[in-house]
């Protein structure tokens, strides 16, 4: 009797892993018709019919990567607000210019904000300057205040924004927060009830869908802005937390930029937080777009903004960076705290450096995902040969998202160089021609590579088989991570 349990019980133990390893082979079909970039698709395949069991559950939590339901939704999200782009577009016709830029005159089909004149920026280093100006800047609100951040935390700073907000809110400033659940997942019911209760109106991104868990767990916004009046914002690396002002033991010191807007570019940002409050929550923030931008007289800065996210029509953050390596006629150099370039850009930047340009990669030497800083090593043996120099930040984490193109662009936002910026998470990058924040930009990475140690060989050249192995079966999993 006994012997006849164990049989039927091995009996449903092989049929249950038929079943997956059959489903594994049926997923792994639809991998190679839907997955868009082959490092996933491999990454993908490989799990599905090794480990099914486990593979299989995850894939339709976090693997497909365009929804075509999602897709259509977001498309008619954007119908519904086509007012809305076309006051946008109303309110900076006169602070328009064609620009001359290669990277911008590309990715000008692509996207609906204007290129934009007559704006002020400030660069703000670390997360010290950034959160010393938002207090400031918060407290000269008149009218309301927009909010989207992936990570808010509970934590000191989490605290001190959620009491400067909550005190806007009770004199009467309308405050708007948009947050994504999974980056936020750290903010307490009591947290958000206590900014609720304010009077604040808040909005989960993604979770009020009916592909609520493949959706959240995917696709991110991973954006951080904040909008004051229509008249000035904030953008860039530094989400709401204490690691940010290295207050993490096991982190310590965090490098990262943000930046400080005042004039018409702000619009262009204020149109992402509208659109991405309304698909949350059906409702149309009640904003202002005839702004009186001719205070801005000191060194009129061009910049304009340009988000991308996993309904757009094309990778849109994926063709901007090879763009930029592609018309890069001396240097381009690029800070990002993942090494983690797909094999389309990895392309882009050795032809970059066969044609003469000066490519330097930015990133830590410390990473704070295990599989992540694996996988880099691997990368390393692609890019190093070909001459391509790559400066590992070690005064500490470095978490900037920033590139520079000749003397002719600077970009600075929210955006990573690898698959998820490029493919899946919500983004937004500023697009700067002005010379003047140019340098700034040129004299802060060359700050940052005093603090960091050039590569001058490939990590991986002096490691055992086995770190090989494991480098390379990380590289595997990097597009999905």
């Amino acid at each position: 009797m006994i012997l006849a349990w164990n049989f039927s019980w091995v009996q449903s133990l092989v049929l249950i892993l038929l079943v997956f390893f059959i489903l594994g082979i049926i997923h792994s079909l639809h991998v190679l018709k839907h997955v868009r970039s082959s490092q996933g698709a491999i990454a993908w395949i490989f799990g599905l019919l090794m480990i099914p069991v486990i593979v299989v559950p995850l894939y339709w939590l976090a693997g497909r990567t365009r929804y075509h339901n999602y897709v259509k939704a977001r498309k008619a999200l954007r119908a519904k607000l086509s007012d809305v782009y076309d006051d946008l577009k109303k309110a900076s016709k006169d602070y328009a210019y064609e620009s001359d830029n290669k990277v911008i005159k590309a990715i000008s089909k692509i996207r609906y904000t204007h290129n934009t004149d007559g704006n002020e920026m400030k660069l703000l280093i670390d997360a010290h300057e950034k959160f010393d100006k938002v207090f400031q800047e918060l407290k000269n609100a008149k009218e309301y205040i927009l909010i989207e951040y992936f990570t808010i935390k509970d934590d000191r700073i989490g605290k001190k924004f959620k009491d400067a907000l909550i005190e806007q809110a009770t004199k009467g400033i309308r405050v708007y927060m948009v947050y994504d659940s999974f980056g936020s997942s750290d903010m307490t019911d009591e947290f958000i009830g206590e900014l609720k209760e304010a009077g604040v109106h808040l909005d989960s991104f993604g979770i009020k869908r009916k592909w609520l868990s493949r959706f959240q767990l995917n696709f991110r916004n991973h954006r951080k802005i904040i909008v004051i009046d229509g008249k000035q914002g904030f953008i860039g690396g530094i989400n709401v937390g204490d690691e940010y002002l290295g207050r993490a033991e096991e982190i310590g010191y965090w490098r990262d930029t943000h930046m400080h807007i005042r004039g018409p570019a702000v619009l262009g940002l204020q149109t992402v937080v509208v659109e991405d409050y309304y698909w949350g929550t059906g409702d149309l923030i009640d904003v202002r777009w005839d702004q009186d931008f001719s205070d801005i007289t000191d060194e009129p800065e061009k910049v304009t903004s340009m988000a991308s996210n996993p309904s757009d029509d094309f990778d849109t953050w994926h063709l901007t960076v090879a763009a930029a390596a592609s018309v890069a006629k001396d240097r381009l150099w690029i800070a990002t705290p993942y090494l983690v370039p797909d094999q389309g850009l990895i392309t882009a930047l050795q032809t970059a450096v066969m044609r003469g340009v000066d490519v330097k990669i930015l990133y830590p030497k410390e990473s704070d995902q295990v599989i992540v800083a694996y996988a880099a090593y691997t990368f390393e043996e692609d890019l190093i040969p070909m001459g391509i120099n790559l400066h590992a930040y070690h005064k500490g984490f470095m978490h900037q998202k920033v590139i520079l193109v000749d003397s002719d662009i600077a970009m600075v936002g929210t955006a990573n160089l690898d698959n998820r910026s490029f493919r899946l998470n919500f983004e937004i990058m500023m697009l700067i021609e002005s010379q003047k924040t140019i340098s700034e930009v040129e004299k802060m990475l060359n700050t940052d590579f005093t603090n960091s140690m050039k590569i001058e060989e490939p990590v991986l050249a002096s490691k055992n088989v086995f770190v090989r192995i494991f480098a390379n079966f990380c590289r595997l999993f990097v597009p999905i991570l």
